[in-house]
């Protein structure tokens, strides 16, 4: 009778014990949603996570950065227009799609760069990549004709998104819309 009341002890301690931990670990498990990474910092080693993961109080630090598409709208027009390899000014209107890469050597650096935070809010981008954006459209600008630029948009493109390839620092652009192209109505005009 005692080693029936013993195993029978026993086997009540395990399932309380295991229930005990399946209940802890469902208390820090923490889900993130799509377009979502978690960023777990433990003790020596930093984890990305996309679904979500154990995160222990006290031994690990959590963060939520937001991995999805920004769209950023960058206008130029009249005197801000950009000049053109004829010295034709245009007006522009751009629409960058931009998001973070999902290798984790680029979650890790833009969380280090701009904070998960900065990285999440989209006016925070903005302020970072409107004049980065501004400028490749620009130096992209000047190696086309304004009637080249009317007619194939998909040079500039090409151009812009070579020139800003190596600086992006762990972001992407996802794609690169041109919205109008308009003679801006400064700088030299063609005879009529």
């Amino acid at each position: 009778m005692n080693d029936l009341l013993f195993l029978a002890i026993a086997i009540v301690t395990l399932l309380i014990t295991w229930a005990g931990l399946a209940l802890i670990i469902a208390k820090c498990h923490r889900r993130v949603s799509q377009g979502q990474a978690l960023i777990i910092n433990r003790m020596r080693t930093t984890a990305i996570h996309f679904r979500g993961a154990v995160v222990l109080p006290v031994l690990h630090q959590a963060e939520t950065m937001n991995i999805s598409a920004h769209s950023i709208v960058v206008e130029r027009r009249g005197d801000d227009g950009v000049p053109c390899r004829d010295e034709v000014k245009a007006d522009l209107r751009a629409t960058f799609a931009l998001r973070v890469n999902t290798t984790r050597d680029d979650i890790l650096t833009v969380a280090r760069v701009l904070g998960t935070e900065r990285a999440s809010s989209t006016e925070a981008l903005e302020q970072l990549f409107s004049p980065r954006f501004s400028e490749a459209l620009e130096t992209a600008a000047r190696h086309v004709d304004f009637d080249s630029l009317a007619r194939n948009r998909d040079e500039l493109r090409n151009h812009v998104q070579s020139e800003l390839s190596d600086e992006l620092e762990g972001w992407v652009i996802d794609s690169l819309t041109i919205d109008r192209v308009e003679r801006s109505g400064v700088g030299p005009r063609s005879p009529p």
